[in-house]
This record gives C-alpha cells, sequence and structure tokens, in this order.
C-alpha cells in the first residue's frame, strides 16, 4: 500500500469516526518513521518477530 493511499484510508476512515488497521510482517525502522510522518498516524506498533525468525 502506498503512503499516498494510506493517508487518503486514514482520511476518509476519520470522517465517519473509524480507526484503521494495517499489518506488515516485519518493521524496517526507516519505513516505519517515513509512513509516521507522512501520513499522521495516531499510534503505531511494531513488529520486531520472534528469537525464532517467526
Amino acid at each position: 500500500m502506498s503512503l499516498v493511499s494510506m493517508r487518503q484510508i486514514l482520511d476518509e476512515a476519520a470522517k465517519d469516526g473509524y480507526g484503521v488497521d494495517a499489518v506488515a510482517h516485519l518493521t524496517n525502522p526507516d519505513q516505519a518513521v517515513e509512513l509516521v510522518k507522512r501520513t499522521g498516524v495516531d499510534a503505531f506498533a511494531v513488529v520486531i518477530g520472534t528469537s525464532h525468525g517467526a
């Protein structure tokens, strides 16, 4: 999903009082910073995996 479409989805959901949840396998720190800056999300949770790489 592009940042532009993410921002559009967040804006449309907010109009009706809804939140948005998106999931990725593992979090890339640089991409996470860019996503937060460009979308203005209210909350962000990272995925770091487990000791066996799941």
